[in-house]
């Protein structure tokens, strides 16, 4: 059986990439806009592969154009299909939800921007706007309180207003069916309802990870793990591979299966579960891709990927799998050089790396509405007190929010950060400042530590949000640098 799926997903492989060099332009003219934006940057990148984990992707950036808004906007793509990614004015950023847009060789539209409302008009404008229209329909609940009291039965509604969620979702879909190829439809559709069956089980999970309640976990847990089971019974096809949501689905699922399982024998969660479980039930690209994501920084797993990252690149046969494996581990080298910010704080003084030489530097980055960035700040309230009075570490807080009123807002609400924390703002670039893509940080939080000569230390240590065994993991990590920083300075 494993080699049917082996052949399969090759020949898979062989459609996505051959006759790539025939493809005709994709065309974005930008007009019709607010005078208010003229002269704004905007940025469009163009993956001719989907993108697995946000910024490691699964996915080979084919191009991308960076340029501002005036009589003259038009950027042009290369490519058969794919998606674009946009970055526009803040003021039109809600109409992409921070979501791509799949688009095809010979697309030629004109993106108008008025009142903060994104529209497009000409030949393939229908499946613009209709994935736009879908990004802006948000899902609600008949009892979504996290604060309430968790059991089968309100898992069980909130799984029923997903399903409404969908139904609602490819309602929209269908509205645009005839003024769509059927081809695309299909895409735009697998897209749906992968990403829902995506937040699904990431709402379970977090319900579980928020209750103070064991015996809520114990429900929610049992009811993520029957769910996940029953799940995913058809052999994935071609339109499932390009949904930009089916390998973070997959991934999700793997990872949230072996952290059930370490819950339930009370060892934790081990990498060697979910590394097992992706070698042993998934065959070719599939699971060469599903295994570099596992590796590329899912947050439990952190401390024992280094190992895992080695044992994966003698195993992996995908060429892009196996090279964006091996730059993340350039990248997240001990010893290799720490980005050299220039950040900002709420009161608009600039920080830089530099200013903290000879101390270790303790950096998470966050943004307002992370329900994990909050659980991290709750982990390191745990262990910012024991290092009070030592002016030997400093810890930072980086915030990707878009502006700088949401940047102070979060600060304000005390519940992304700690109250001895520098908390320090990307300068309006959000995840495409600099500092993001260096550290290819791919989910958030993203928690590191820097050593007293600047240089990368850890950028997977435990995160103390994970639970106690977790937190004096990391403490354990901190005394021990700050020990080696004094024996150097003897």
């Amino acid at each position: 059986m494993k080699t049917i799926w082996l052949y399969f997903f090759l020949f898979l492989s062989c459609i996505f990439t051959v006759g790539e060099s025939a493809a005709k332009d994709i065309q974005i003219s930008i007009r019709n806009y607010d005078s208010t934006i003229v002269g704004q940057p905007i940025q469009i990148d163009f993956f001719n592969r989907v993108s697995l984990v946000g910024n490691w992707p699964i996915s080979e950036t084919k191009g991308g154009e960076i340029g501002v808004i005036n009589k003259t906007s038009v950027i042009n793509f290369s490519g058969r299909e794919g998606y674009l990614r946009f970055n526009v004015p803040n003021i039109y950023m809600h109409n992409f939800d921070g979501y791509p847009i799949f688009v095809k060789e010979g697309d030629d539209v004109i993106m108008t921007l008025r009142n903060g409302i994104v529209n497009f008009e000409g030949p393939q404008a229908a499946r613009y706007n209709c994935q736009i229209k879908l990004l802006k329909t948000h899902f609600t609940s008949r009892v979504f309180n996290m604060k309430g009291n968790i059991d089968s039965a309100y898992l069980g509604i909130i799984m029923e207003d997903y399903d409404l969620y969908k139904s609602k979702l490819l309602r929209i879909l269908n509205q645009f069916k005839n003024r769509i190829d059927s081809h695309d439809f299909d895409i735009i559709q697998r897209n749906v309802i992968w990403e829902i069956e995506l937040m699904r089980i990431s709402f379970i999970r977090n319900s579980a990870m928020m209750s103070p309640s064991d015996d809520e976990k114990i429900i929610c847990f049992k009811f993520l793990k029957s769910f996940l089971r029953s799940g995913f019974l058809k052999m994935p096809d071609k339109v499932d591979l390009f949904s930009y949501s089916f390998y973070d689905y997959l991934l999700k699922k793997e990872m949230l299966l072996a952290e059930i399982s370490g819950f339930e024998s009370g060892t934790g969660a081990h990498f060697e579960t979910l590394y097992s479980n992706i070698v042993n039930n998934y065959v070719g690209v599939l699971k060469d891709r599903v295994l570099a994501g596992s590796i590329l920084g899912f947050v439990p797993f952190r401390d024992t990927t280094d190992f895992y990252r080695d044992k994966a690149l003698k195993v992996i046969l995908d060429p892009f799998s196996k090279d964006i494996l091996t730059r993340s581990q350039i990248v997240f080298g001990a010893g290799m050089p720490a980005f050299e910010f220039r950040l900002q704080d709420t009161t608009g003084h600039f920080f830089s790396l530099s200013d903290f030489r000879g101390k270790i530097v303790v950096v998470d980055f966050f943004f307002k509405g992370c329900t994990g960035c909050a659980h991290l700040a709750t982990g390191m309230d745990e262990v910012v007190p024991r290092f009070k009075g030592d002016s030997n570490i400093v810890f930072i807080s980086i915030s990707v929010d878009k502006t700088m009123s949401t940047f102070k807002s979060s600060v304000r609400s005390g519940i992304y950060t700690n109250p001895v924390s520098i908390n320090l703002y990307t300068n309006g670039k959000g995840e495409d400042h600099e500092i993001v893509k260096y550290y290819a940080i791919s989910g958030y939080p993203f928690l590191m530590v820097i050593d007293s000569e600047g240089k990368i230390m850890d950028c997977n240590p435990p995160y103390p949000n994970f639970g106690e065994g977790f937190t004096q993991k990391f403490i354990d990590i901190l005394n021990s640098s700050l020990k080696k920083l004094e024996l150097s300075k003897s």
